[in-house]
This record gives structure tokens, C-alpha cells and sequence, in this order.
């Protein structure tokens, strides 16, 4: 990713921090970024993890997963994610690299993607329900706090998700591996995996095309939980001990949305354990096959997306990139399994040669959200939410002594 002229006197630039924070539906933990931007280019980033608490977790995938919920509980547990954000926040601020990077400087603003435990971007009354009171972050951090980023998308008629396309078109076309690619593919490994497609034009506009694909680690993780009662597959270790079966596989691959077309979005909604149980009967596989059929789903259902798109030109693969980021990116199995199925599509990349920690770039987006927000930027997503007209994404308070 192209970075801002660090030549420049500090002084001279115009330079601004605002911070991300994400924690998506794997329900691993918290990334968050602080990200320094010189106009639309990065000139710094900082980056701090924290691990839910297993409690918090265990609440945190019951809720998404149970069809009622508990007012009282509910609200509860609203409020008690609003305060772990708020923790981990002020536990990044005092952070060494923290302060040795920003220290007094200002921070605009922070924008809190909060934990999804319902997306239903279909029907009627389609709605997105992220969690995590942002009062608290306001008032720990005495800082405008934008959240919400999707509720207006699907007031627009969109699907809500994916955002994180946005950012991509903001960054990756500008980088200078990228501008003779034909396509460049941003894949990011979450709980749920989904690509950002940017079409480069002759002319030198981009088209960006953008879906969720499937899932990326949310199977993995609540297969391993299960039966071994950790939250990951350290390593890959537990799938790379099993053998992928074609008959399972291929059950999985003929789940209506794989053929459904863009705009789509998708969640643990639909691709989660007790559908997989469904999968799973008459079969007798052992645990462990079952969890290397599923990251063979995984990796299938990537690329029968990526392979859909790149079908309609006539590139060669040399002249097409995958930069590929996400939490996923820290399992060596699924890694080794991607870049062996996308080799022949693309050369395969990761989002660190381009200066940005594969395992922060969704926090990083949403900071940058958080900027258009902060500024009332109108953005367009109607390539890949299906938004019918540019919107400004999120919501915003403020502390009391902000002008």
C-alpha cells in the first residue's frame, strides 16, 4: 500500500489520527488500529489486539446463534461489551508504541464496528444488529465515537455488508505492484471470508465488485470448540490430522447462496453449526475429517467466487493479484490450501507487502470509515451492497466538550 511522502516535514503535513476498532464474527477477540492518514494515503499505523474473555465469548455466540433473546440479558450484555471496548481501548492508549508514536496528539475520532449477532439483509424488513454501547468508549476516551456503519446502507436498500470495500478502493489501486494488474482481488479471512474485486480500466477508472463468499473461519472455529474446547485450530494441527471427504464437501458447495447473485452478504446465520450438523447426517466421519473437509469448504468457496469474476476477461494470471488478509491469515493450513487453489488465478499476495498487517486490515477500514464519517463523506456502495444512492455511513456522538 502506498504510503504518504515521509520526506516531508511533520509540521507541514496535515496529518490526522483516527482509530478503528473490529471484532468480527470468528468472536476471537479485538483488533484495533490507529491509523494516521495524510489526506487519503496512510502515513502510520499502530496496532493492539486484546482476547475476549471466554465468558464474554461463550455469551457472545450463544446470543448470535439463539433465535429469541432476553430483554434484560440483552441489554446487559450491551452494555458489558460497551465496557470491555471501552477497556481495551484505554488499555491500547497506554500502550509504549502507542505513546511513543502518538502521544499527545489528537485523535479525531474513533469508529467502533461493534459484534454483529444478527444479519439479515433479506426480506421486508431486513436489518443488521450490532452490539457494544459506544457511550462508554465516548466517555473513557473523551472522543466522538462513530458506529453503526450499516444501518444506513440498508435503509438505502443495500445489504448492509460488505464495507471493507470501500477502504480497498480508497488504497490498493494506488500502490504501484498493483497498476498492471487487470484484476486485483482483496481476499479477507475473517469468521466469514469475502473479496473485493477491482477492475482496473484501460481508461484508469476502477470498477469494484465486492461479496461475501462463505464462510472463512467460523466452522473452523466453532467445529474445534466443540470438541476440543479451544476457540482455533492452533497451527491448522487438528485439521491437518484428518482427510477431506468429497461426499461432505460436496454437500456443503450446493448450499444455495454459493450460486445466488452479487449483491449478497452472508453470515453464522446461515453457515453455522447446527446447519452443518444437517450436513453431516449419514455420514460417519471422524471429527477430525470433518474439520479438513471444512477448510477445503472454505478455500473452495473462495475460489469458485474469485473464479466466476476472472472468468469474464481474458488476463492471464500473471496479470491479476490476490492480496490476501484477515485473521485466517495466522492458519498455516488454510494458507498453504489457498495459495495452492489461487496460484492459477493470480499471483498470490499478502496485505504486509503493502505495509499493512494482514491481521489489522478490517480495524484500519473502520477507521477510515470512521474519517468519512467524522467529515460527513457520502460514500457509494451500490456495486456491492446494492445501496441505490450515496450515503454517509454511521452514526456519531460526541463527548460534552467537543465544539
Amino acid at each position: 500500500m502506498k504510503k504518504a511522502d515521509l520526506s516531508a516535514n511533520k509540521s507541514n503535513l496535515n496529518l490526522e489520527w483516527f482509530m478503528g476498532i473490529m471484532s468480527g464474527t470468528s468472536l476471537d477477540g479485538v483488533d484495533l488500529a490507529a491509523v494516521c492518514f495524510h489526506g487519503d494515503q496512510i502515513h502510520d499505523i499502530v496496532t493492539h489486539y486484546v482476547e475476549y474473555p471466554e465468558a464474554l465469548r461463550t455469551e457472545l455466540a450463544h446470543t448470535a446463534l439463539s433465535p429469541t433473546f432476553n430483554c434484560i440479558q440483552f441489554g446487559e450484555l450491551q452494555v458489558k461489551l460497551g465496557k470491555f471496548y471501552a477497556d481495551c481501548a484505554l488499555q491500547f492508549t497506554q500502550q509504549p508504541k502507542y505513546q511513543a508514536k502518538i502521544g499527545q496528539q489528537e485523535l479525531k475520532a474513533i469508529g467502533n464496528h461493534g459484534q454483529t449477532i444478527r444479519h439479515h439483509p433479506k426480506g421486508a424488513h431486513a436489518f443488521t444488529m450490532q452490539i457494544g454501547d459506544p457511550h462508554y468508549l465516548c466517555m473513557a476516551l473523551k472522543t466522538p465515537i462513530c458506529y453503526d456503519f450499516r444501518s444506513m446502507d440498508m435503509a438505502a436498500q443495500g445489504q448492509g455488508a460488505p464495507l471493507a470495500p470501500l477502504f480497498h478502493e480508497a488504497f490498493f489501486p494506488s500502490a504501484p505492484d498493483l497498476k498492471q494488474s487487470v484484476y486485483t482481488v482483496v481476499l479477507n479471512l475473517g469468521g466469514i471470508a469475502n473479496i473485493t474485486v477491482l477492475e482496473h480500466k484501460i481508461t484508469g477508472e476502477i470498477k469494484t465488485h465486492a461479496c461475501d463468499t462463505g464462510p472463512a473461519n467460523t466452522l473452523l472455529n466453532q467445529w474445534v470448540y466443540r470438541h476440543l474446547k479451544q476457540s482455533f485450530d492452533k497451527n491448522g494441527a487438528w485439521g491437518a490430522s484428518g482427510e477431506c471427504n468429497i461426499t461432505l464437501l460436496q454437500r456443503l458447495l450446493q448450499h444455495p447462496y454459493f450460486e445466488a447473485p452479487t449483491p449478497k452478504s452472508t453470515g453464522p446465520e446461515i453457515f453455522n453449526i447446527d446447519w452443518l450438523d444437517s450436513q453431516l447426517k449419514s455420514l460417519n466421519l471422524s471429527n477430525e475429517d470433518v474439520q479438513a473437509t471444512l477448510y477445503h469448504f472454505t478455500v473452495e468457496s473462495v475460489a469458485m467466487h474469485i473464479e466466476k469474476l476472472l472468468s469474464q476477461t481474458h488476463s492471464s494470471s500473471g496479470q491479476n493479484k490476490i492480496i490476501i488478509a484477515g485473521g485466517g491469515t495466522r492458519n498455516p493450513l488454510l494458507m498453504e490450501l489457498l495459495q495452492t487453489r489461487l496460484a492459477t488465478l493470480a499471483v498470490v499476495m499478502s496485505s504486509e507487502d503493502f505495509n499493512l498487517d494482514p491481521e489489522f486490515l478490517e480495524a484500519a477500514a473502520f477507521a477510515w470509515l470512521a474519517k468519512q464519517r467524522f467529515y460527513n463523506k457520502p460514500v457509494n456502495t451500490f456495486n456491492f451492497t446494492g445501496a441505490t444512492q450515496p450515503i454517509v455511513l454511521g452514526s456519531m456522538i460526541v463527548p460534552a466538550f467537543i465544539d
